[in-house]
């Protein structure tokens, strides 16, 4: 599943509930097949109006923790590690770029089309096209929230291997993502693909009743002209 680097702890079943605290009916989800739970997922995502994503991501410079609120069309990621912490803001199909508290500049084009694929509606779009081949794992249960196990063993262009965890009662809902070896090579650059990226693993938990703050473009940004390349 690509719903990319970004991420957090579950507080509880509530925090991250499916629309109501407590289990909810059994969709049936579970008794359909790894493509088709893969399909509903990314029907369902495209219904969420915003979510917060808060995790890990380690790749041959560390581990950065990363969170970010997202909506269909927008994006905030602050991604933190060591003393670093730096900001990518993409809103109106523009990217702007923060490095540990520097006034945000426009990034260059090629990070601001990377960039794009931090929103919910891209994230969706390249899902469907860069996955390897998915199989069904076991119902478990994350925080609270019975879930099912999709793996993609990241055998395609821009795929990488990963495990999704999502809800089988009620929208069939990312719960938590876990990549756990490099994409392959080939991915687009509009899906956030880099040949910087050297992303080895990431854990990513989604919060969907978390208080989304309006994003918008930041006041004063300047022109282009941000090198940086962050792996999204």
């Amino acid at each position: 599943m690509l719903i990319r680097a970004l991420a957090a702890t579950l507080g509880s079943a509530c925090l991250v509930s499916l629309g109501s605290c407590g289990s909810g009916s059994d969709s049936g989800e579970a008794s359909r097949s790894a493509d088709q739970i893969y399909g509903d997922t990314l029907a369902a995502m495209r219904q969420v109006d915003h979510v917060r994503i808060v995790g890990t991501q380690t790749n041959d410079t560390g581990t950065t923790h990363v969170t970010g609120d997202v909506t269909q069309n927008a994006a905030r990621i602050e991604f933190k590690q060591g003393s670093s912490d730096d900001v990518v803001v993409v809103v109106g199909g523009k990217a702007y770029v923060s490095q540990s508290g520097s006034p945000f500049r426009e990034a260059t084009p090629d990070l601001e089309l990377q960039a794009q694929s931090a929103t919910l509606s891209k994230t969706i779009d390249c899902a469907q096209k860069e996955h390897g081949k998915l199989t069904k794992g076991a119902v478990s249960t994350i925080k609270g929230i019975r879930v099912i196990a999709i793996m993609d063993d990241g055998k395609a262009p821009g795929a990488a291997p990963s495990i999704t965890y999502v809800a089988v009662d009620g929208p069939a809902r990312v719960i938590e993502n876990k990549t756990t070896g490099r994409a392959t090579s080939g991915g687009s650059t509009a899906c956030g693909h880099s040949p910087q990226d050297t992303t080895s693993s990431s854990l990513d938990d989604y919060d969907y009743r978390a208080s989304v703050p309006a994003i918008t473009p930041p006041p004063g940004a300047g022109s282009s002209g941000t090198t940086v390349s962050f792996s999204l």
